[in-house]
């Protein structure tokens, strides 16, 4: 944990002097994980690809201001939380549109397996869930990030973290079973 977040510092810093191989690291690092937190707020995958984007360019941007961020990691989730609550509150009358395609860019291997229609199925299960549940199960699921990661980023403390994701999954257990 230490020698990750001395690593992200060091990016950060190479990052604030314009180096563009740090920078093409810290995207390669974030932008899906990124994508994936901003999908569980606006349940649409180009929109929180625009949003993960902008955010990217946003950091580039930055140059010395970037050294006065203490967590980038921190900082970078809540950016990508704010800006999807703001894309939201912008178009709420937004109908979320996937298709299979679209979701199988997305697929882990062990999902591969899984047929088209179980795969959008489960998709369904875990958009419909509370959104702190769903947050809470991206993020430790998809984003293996560790409970302790999550409490922090979401203001919440470790136990609730865990009633969430055990919340999600009973949820998603009792959807998928019907």
């Amino acid at each position: 944990m230490k020698n990750d977040q001395e690593e992200l510092k060091a990016l950060q810093l190479a990052i604030a002097d314009r180096d563009e191989m740090a920078f093409r690291q810290f995207f390669e690092r974030f932008f899906n994980p990124l994508v994936n937190y901003a999908f569980t707020y606006t349940l649409d995958r180009t929109m929180a690809e625009d949003i993960v984007s902008e955010l990217m360019l946003v950091i580039w941007s930055m140059e010395d201001k970037l050294n006065e961020i203490k967590n980038i990691q921190h900082y970078i989730y809540k950016a990508t939380k704010n800006r999807s609550l703001n894309a939201c509150a912008k178009k709420p009358t937004y109908q979320h549109k996937a298709t299979a395609q679209e979701d199988s860019a997305y697929l882990s291997p062990e999902n591969i397996l899984i047929s088209k229609e179980s795969h959008l199925e489960i998709q369904k299960a875990i958009e419909n869930l509370p959104p702190k549940c769903r947050t809470v199960f991206i993020l430790i699921r998809d984003n293996q990030m560790s409970y302790k990661e999550v409490a922090d980023l979401l203001d919440i403390s470790v136990h609730t973290v865990n009633r969430h994701l055990q919340d999600a999954l009973k949820k998603l257990h009792n959807k998928l079973i019907k």
